[in-house]
């Protein structure tokens, strides 16, 4: 979910230090939403694996800083055969 302001939250998803995405949230306001965003082929290893969500707008004093949450995330095996 995205905060309810009239631009989406700036974010980042890393996979070990990987970006995976950077830009607008892309969840909805008000409501829950789920999101897929491909990971780039290398960036999970056998083993441990960190994946991080940050959000890197402006967090100035004097305003609401932007917010998006998250309850949960998940990464799927997808498994493709080249011919």
């Amino acid at each position: 979910m995205d905060d309810n302001a009239p631009t989406k939250a700036p974010i980042e998803i890393l996979v070990n230090d990987k970006i995976v995405f950077k830009g607008g949230s892309q969840f909805p306001d008000n409501e829950w939403a789920a999101r897929s965003f491909p990971i780039p082929e290398g960036a999970l290893k056998a083993g441990a694996n960190e994946v991080l969500l940050r959000n890197v707008g402006d967090s100035a004093l004097d305003s609401m800083p932007p917010w998006f949450a998250v309850t949960f995330f998940k990464i799927n095996s997808t498994s493709q055969t080249k011919e």
